[in-house]
């Protein structure tokens, strides 16, 4: 049963019943949780954070699938550069009401 409704609810997507074949995906899926293709179809119609959490569902259940990892790339931002350089005094990176005033650090006055 639950292959028949995911058969139907591709055929409503490719013809353009995208509203009606994500609502048999959620059929599938709650009757069959482990269904991988249902999880990659259902992320292709959702979005954010559930089109993520659709495809990490489909890579938990089949972590060697090439298709689901660079589909999660695409989705995932790079690593965050180095969130403050070394070089960078730190009272340039306080926040604008907590930073000295020169009159307030012998550093900063004497550097004036």
């Amino acid at each position: 049963m639950t292959e028949s409704k995911l058969q139907e609810a591709v055929a409503l997507i490719r013809s353009g019943g995208r509203q009606n074949g994500q609502r048999l995906l959620g059929e599938v899926l709650a009757g069959d949780p482990g269904n991988e293709l249902a999880w990659l179809w259902m992320s292709g119609l959702v979005s954010g954070d559930k089109q993520r959490y659709c495809l990490q569902k489909a890579q938990s259940l089949n972590p060697e699938n090439a298709q689901t990892r660079q589909l999660l790339a695409k989705l995932t931002p790079p690593p965050p550069a180095d969130p403050m350089p070394q070089d960078v005094p730190a009272a340039v990176v306080l926040e604008p009401g907590l930073q000295s005033q020169p009159e307030d650090d012998p550093e900063l006055s004497a550097a004036q």
